[in-house]
Order: C-alpha cells, then sequence, then structure tokens
C-alpha cells in the first residue's frame, strides 16, 4: 500500500489521527468532535496509510512536540483579561498541525491535494512549505454562564472551516442569531482551506494558501485578522507569541463560529443585559446549587 506521506509502496501501520501523547492529557475526552460536520472521532481513532518509518520517525517527533507543547502551556484555566506568553518553535508546531489536519482530511475523504503539495515541509525535507501558511492562536475560556462539564468534554476539537464572523453572530438588539450573517460568513481570495483546532486551553487557526497567492496579498490578510479578531499571528522570525482570550459567551461552546472582537463585545454585552449584570463567574459556581436547591 501506497504510504500518505513517503508515497513509499510498503507495508503500513495504524497513525493515529488524534496523537496518543494528547489523548493521554486529556484521558476524559474519549471523542474528539467536529460540529460543522456533525462528526465525533474516538479518542483511539487511527488511520492505516502511514509506513513504519514515517510513523515511528518524523510524524513521532512531531506529535511528541505537540504533546510537550500543550502540556506546557494550555492544561491550565485563563482569566478573561490575562494575556499569555509562550515560546513555540515555528516550523514545528506548524507542521505538527499540518499533520493532524492532513489526517482529518484522509478520514473524512476530503480534497487532500494541498497537503500533498507541501508533504516535503511536513516531513522536515523542506525548509518552507511550498503554499503559504498562517498560523494564529488564541486563549478558550469559558465565558459563559454554564459550566464546561455540561456541555460535555470538548476539550479536543477539530474544525475544517470554521466561520469567520468579524461583527459576531447575535443581533444586539434582540440577542438572538443572525442567520443571514450566519450565512456569509467573511472569506478570503486565494484561501485554500482553513482549520480550526482546540487542545485544552489553545486555539489554533490555521490558513493554507492557494500556490499562487501574492506574499504581500497574504501579509495584509494576516494583519486584517490580527485587526479584527482576538487571534495573534505566529510570526516566524519570532519564538513568542502573547495570547489572549478568543472566546465570549455564545461561541465558547460552538468555536467553529469565530468572532471578531466587535462580535465578542457584542455577546458579552447581550449576556450582561440576559443575566442582569450579575457575575458570571459566580453564576457558574453556583450552578448546580441553584438547580439541587429546588428539588
Amino acid at each position: 500500500m501506497i504510504c500518505a506521506y513517503c508515497n513509499n509502496d510498503t507495508k503500513v501501520t495504524r497513525e493515529h489521527i488524534i496523537p496518543a501523547g494528547i489523548i493521554r492529557l486529556f484521558p476524559e475526552c474519549d471523542l474528539a468532535f467536529d460540529f460543522v460536520r456533525k462528526k465525533a472521532y474516538p479518542g483511539e481513532a487511527v488511520i492505516k496509510d502511514v509506513c513504519p518509518n514515517c510513523n515511528g520517525g518524523v510524524l513521532s517527533s512531531l506529535d511528541s512536540y505537540g504533546k510537550n507543547f500543550v502540556e506546557t502551556y494550555f492544561l491550565q484555566d485563563f482569566s478573561e483579561d490575562m494575556k499569555f506568553e509562550i515560546k513555540y518553535d515555528y516550523h514545528t508546531v506548524t507542521r505538527w498541525l499540518l499533520k493532524m489536519a492532513f489526517n482529518s482530511a484522509r478520514v473524512e475523504n476530503a480534497d487532500v491535494s494541498w497537503f500533498q503539495k507541501n508533504l516535503d515541509y511536513i516531513m522536515g525535507k523542506a525548509c518552507l512549505p511550498s503554499c503559504k501558511v498562517s498560523l494564529f492562536g488564541g486563549l478558550w475560556m469559558n465565558m459563559s454562564p454554564v459550566p464546561s462539564q455540561e456541555y460535555g468534554n470538548l476539550k479536543i476539537q477539530f474544525i475544517r472551516e470554521p466561520k469567520l464572523l468579524p461583527g459576531g453572530v447575535i443581533n444586539y438588539e434582540t440577542c438572538q442569531v443572525n442567520e443571514y450573517i450566519l450565512e456569509n460568513a467573511a472569506e478570503f481570495p486565494d484561501l485554500h482551506s482553513k482549520y480550526l483546532f482546540r487542545l485544552g486551553a489553545a486555539m489554533f487557526l490555521l490558513f493554507m494558501w492557494d500556490k499562487d497567492a501574492e506574499v504581500e496579498a497574504v501579509d495584509s490578510y494576516e494583519k486584517i485578522v490580527n485587526h479584527l479578531f482576538p487571534y495573534k499571528l505566529f510570526n516566524q522570525d519570532l519564538n513568542s507569541v502573547i495570547l489572549e482570550c478568543c472566546t465570549d459567551a455564545f461561541n465558547c461552546h460552538y468555536i467553529a463560529l469565530i468572532h471578531g472582537l466587535a462580535g465578542m463585545s457584542i455577546s458579552q454585552a447581550c449576556l450582561s443585559r440576559l443575566t442582569g449584570d450579575k457575575d458570571i463567574e459566580g453564576m457558574r459556581n453556583n450552578f448546580y446549587k441553584v438547580f439541587t436547591s429546588s428539588i
């Protein structure tokens, strides 16, 4: 069988869609979710199309880096106003996320042509991808009055084609979802595809550009994202970035909707109106007391 990574015709082994090291960090998460496609992957889900050399070599090294990266920075809970600096190896973390996206795409029988053009980069044989990549990050925080466990264990999520909504999806006057906005999410020219990952408190947004995308155009699009959205660009010429909250009361439990800064403000304002400006953290802490006291 042909190996998906080296294209050699050889014996193949099972490659974890979700790296085994990540699964061990979140043992309570026996499923990984993609709510856009209404799919859930078992934590130990594998795909059998990777040769032993790739699986036990480069891919294993990427998974080891990714596991240590998440374990070092993203197992803690963050407070709303907290800004958090992380250190990173740009190409290693990007290659690791691309590897997971490639695995996910093959399982879904999605178009994998972009990944195939960039296999040398993913495997560390090329210093740069043949197509441009943009990586952004943020911090997941529960901004709603409902405890996270009421939504199930959603600490591991892979989303293909999340929706970019600069103004959010909530109508300020009615505090209800604006269906028109939801159906007309922002798009960037020359963007081949995008993936969103949640791993604990980490949120990674990966843009994969068409081969013909101009450097100047990609640079301008990255600046737009940095300006309109709470996600921060991972600069390949640096080794650190300061991340901040990228979720609000209405999308923290449905991350496929990426709200811009304006949309986050509207969401939190609506929450304040609906709750009478009550302390949200206090409401979460007292959530079960309220319900058990009425029994």
